[in-house]
């Protein structure tokens, strides 16, 4: 995804703002849990020695405070010196040998000047108080004795700080907040950019070139015959809505439409099941022909045989009655063609003469012949069929179809100049309950105006 589409980014946020919030507060939560129970506290008290001149002397001369300036990293490197840091152990007695002290220990200088501040850390307050005031006398009399010079003093004593120096709440919380934002908002966004997937009709169109011709979006019912067995639905409105635009594309009686898809899992048997009852709905004579020869569940679907399908038909070398190979549902003005048991030459078998004939037998016979094709990507039992079909429609499943793949799915399209009229986006997520709760309320209406007209009570 080279290019970034604001809007289309922020759609995909506002959908995913339920895991975003859920990151953002597991990130809070954990970042608290570790402050309040996890975060072991530590203390520090520090002292300050200050270099002044001999105290033999009445005065401090510029060249006094040069030289201290000077020995100033030589102090440090005396205040951690194995011989002053033994005897604080000796002297506080809690048991640390010499690395463990040292690394309990920080000295500096404050501003460049002539004063020393020796911090020392610890978990409990009392021992950094002690570190700190133990090294800083212990460190004087080494000074005087190494250097000659008697001109360290204690400045500041170290007292005890009862407030945990790693712990800042407002700080750690602001530090949080900024975390918790950078994992949510930045894992919805990754997501996003790497997620390949077709997400909006704008996309679609924009990637085919193709109109959107319908919208289906997810049902939660158990079953393939949406429409049949749960009118009232908002998905079995749009399958309504779909067998509008589809009447107007095909324009006239007798047509043949062929539903593909890019890959295998989009719904392109559902459409074409739901279709099909959509339209005998509309009082017309619909046949379904199970064209997936390999993988084909049509006959699963409406629980009707498939021995003699539409693979026995297409491989008879004699003239058959189609009549014996079409089966009649217990819809209204629906028929099926299974697609019989699996051929070891699909793509021939579609692309022969009796297919052709019996695709202009179907046509006199049915208003309309819906074609349930092979995925496009892989196969060429499709791309076979399109020559037979009046129209050919893409199923796309909305955040699962791949954009390679969808593209991949026209390329082989265009290559052979197809009728490739529209593209059906299925599994589309529901906006809420509102249109469906008008459509719910119409038909319940047109249901108790008829019964009324007809004195059903």
């Amino acid at each position: 995804m080279e290019n970034i589409d604001i809007r289309e980014m922020f759609g995909y946020f506002l959908k995913k703002l339920g895991i975003i919030i859920t990151l953002f507060v597991v990130t809070m939560l954990i970042g608290n849990i570790y402050t309040f129970y996890l975060q072991k506290p530590v203390y520090q008290s520090y002292s300050t020695v200050v270099l002044a001149g001999d105290e033999s002397s009445k005065t401090t001369t510029s060249s006094d405070v040069t030289l201290n300036k000077n020995l100033i990293s030589s102090y440090t490197e005396v205040v951690k010196s194995r011989r002053v840091l033994d005897a604080v152990n000796e002297e506080i007695g809690y048991g640390y040998d010499f690395d463990q002290l040292n690394r309990k220990i920080n000295v500096s200088s404050v501003d460049n000047v002539s004063i020393i501040k020796i911090t020392a850390t610890d978990d409990e307050p009392e021992r950094a108080e002690a570190i700190a005031n133990s090294t800083a006398e212990h460190f004087i009399p080494v000074v005087a004795e190494k250097y000659k010079l008697n001109n360290a003093s204690v400045l500041d004593y170290a007292v005890k700080n009862d407030e945990p120096s790693n712990k800042n709440l407002v700080k750690q919380e602001i530090i949080y907040i900024i975390l918790s934002l950078v994992v949510s908002l930045g894992s919805a966004f990754l997501t996003f950019y790497f997620d390949r997937s077709i997400k909006t009709a704008e996309q679609v169109e924009q990637l085919t070139k193709l109109p959107v011709i319908g919208k289906v979006r997810k049902t939660n019912k158990n079953t393939d015959l949406v429409l049949k067995d749960d009118p009232k639905s908002n998905i079995s409105e749009d399958i309504r809505t779909l067998r509008t635009n589809i009447q107007f594309i095909l324009n006239n009686n007798n047509s043949v439409a062929l539903i593909t898809s890019s890959t295998p899992h989009e719904g392109k048997s559902f459409i074409s099941t739901n279709l099909a009852i959509a339209l005998a709905e509309a009082r017309k004579k619909v046949v379904i022909v199970d064209g997936d020869m390999r993988l084909g569940r049509i006959h699963e679907i409406f629980n009707i045989p498939n021995e003699r399908g539409l693979s026995a038909l297409l491989s008879s070398r004699k003239i058959v009655s189609y009549g014996d190979y079409i089966t009649e549902t217990r819809i209204r003005g629906l028929s099926i063609i299974p697609r019989g048991i699996v051929p070891p030459n699909p793509s021939e078998l579609l692309d022969s003469s009796n297919m052709d004939h019996l695709i202009k037998h179907l046509r006199g016979k049915f208003d309309y012949v819906i074609i349930d094709g092979t995925p496009l990507n892989g196969l060429p039992d499709s791309l076979v069929m399109t020559k037979f079909a009046d129209r050919t429609l893409l199923v796309c499943a909305t955040n699962t179809t791949a954009t390679d793949d969808m593209n991949n799915a026209i390329k082989s399209l265009e290559n052979i100049n197809s009728n490739a009229s529209g593209v059906i986006m299925n599994f589309m997520p529901s906006k809420g309950k509102k249109y469906g709760g008008y459509y719910n309320s119409y038909y319940q209406a047109t249901e108790d105006h008829r019964r009324s007209k007809h004195g059903r009570h």
